[in-house]
């Protein structure tokens, strides 16, 4: 007799928001394009292939590409905040690639008022990621994205990291170009989804 196979309830749980809550601007990816069914769904062991993380002084945006549960790939990329067609040539557009057996498991970084000034205000303004690759056992960390200081943040995953979400306003200004103008722009607060595993 074949034994019985284990079975796993689970669980999507949401991060404390860092950085700051905007009345408008909200966004939730496991929500607003994991299930609308916009992407097909995403793969839940490796949901995330790539985040282009758009930086200076502060975290002005992010764009995150989704894989399939389907096995057709990925999906099309998720802009927030300051789009990779800024025309801010300042602005640093830098890539992480996660493999196929890569997963999030933290990310750190500063939340709050940016520090010399406050011309920014309070926002998200340094963002990092801690990688777990599944089949090597191996950890990587990526670079410090940002360069201000303030209040620091730790978001560690009981499994992994699925999803973004937080407050952002779109747009092609970056956080600096849209300061000049006296508007609101860019990334301003971020919370993650954490797909957790329980035997039953």
């Amino acid at each position: 007799m074949d034994a019985a196979a284990t079975q796993y309830n689970t669980a999507i749980v949401q991060s404390p928001t860092v950085g700051r809550i905007l009345d408008a601007g909200r966004f939730n990816d496991i929500e607003q394009v994991i299930s609308s069914g916009g992407q097909g769904g995403i793969n839940a062991n490796n949901p995330i292939s790539k985040i282009i993380v758009l930086h200076g002084e502060v975290i002005d945006g992010l764009e995150i590409t989704y894989r399939k549960t389907d096995g057709g790939g990925t999906g099309v990329p998720v802009p927030h905040g300051t789009s990779t067609q800024t025309t801010d040539t300042n602005l640093q557009q830098t890539p992480v690639e996660l493999k196929a057996t890569e997963q999030i498991i933290a990310i750190t970084g500063m939340h709050g008022l940016s520090q010399p000034d406050v011309q920014f205000g309070h926002r998200v303004v340094r963002i990092q990621f801690a990688i777990y690759d599944k089949a090597t056992g191996e950890m990587r960390v990526t670079k410090v994205f940002g360069s201000r200081s303030s209040t620091p943040f730790v978001v560690t995953a009981n499994g992994n990291f699925v999803s973004f979400g937080g407050y952002a306003i779109n747009s092609l200004d970056s956080v600096a170009q849209a300061a000049k103008k006296g508007v609101e722009g860019g990334i301003y607060g971020l919370f993650f989804d954490d797909v957790e595993y329980e035997t039953v």
